[in-house]
Formats: structure tokens, C-alpha cells, sequence
């Protein structure tokens, strides 16, 4: 959705491609999965999709993605000036 609502965050021959494929491939689909339930309403209201043709999918952890401990993160952080 990010494409659509965002294209200037993207490159642009990312853009090209959503533009050149994305209505094809929208216009095949009677279904479509989001990843929350703000993605679910953009997409609809972005798309002209009904709510109920638009399912929440909520991506799942994974056993790597954990907490950083502090120290690792201090000499990241130092570096591009950011804050804890």
C-alpha cells in the first residue's frame, strides 16, 4: 500500500513496476490479506475494496527477533547520533 499512498518513498522503477502490474494482478484477486487493521482500511479505502473481501493477517515473531540489550545497540546509536 505504501506504493500507492508513497511512491516518492520508493525508487522509481519500483513504482513503474507497481503501475505496469498491480491493477492486473488486483483485478484477479477476490480476496486480499493485510497485515493490520489500518492496513486493512487504507487498503480498502485506497482500492474502492469493501471490508469484508480484505482479511487482517497479523505477521507472527520469529525466536531472532528479540530485544537488543542496551550495550549492543549504545555504539549504533552513537553513531547516527540518535537517541535511546
Amino acid at each position: 500500500v505504501s506504493v500507492l499512498r508513497h511512491p516518492e518513498w520508493h525508487t522509481p522503477a519500483r513504482v513503474a513496476e507497481y503501475e505496469r502490474e498491480f491493477a492486473r494482478g488486483l483485478k484477479r484477486a477476490c480476496h486480499l490479506v493485510a497485515v493490520s487493521e489500518f492496513t486493512r482500511r487504507e487498503t480498502a479505502a485506497l482500492l474502492g475494496w469493501p471490508l469484508e473481501r480484505i482479511s487482517v493477517a497479523y505477521n507472527g515473531a520469529r525466536e531472532h527477533l528479540r530485544p537488543v540489550p542496551v550495550e549492543a545497540c549504545a555504539p549504533v546509536l552513537r553513531k547516527y547520533g540518535l537517541a535511546p
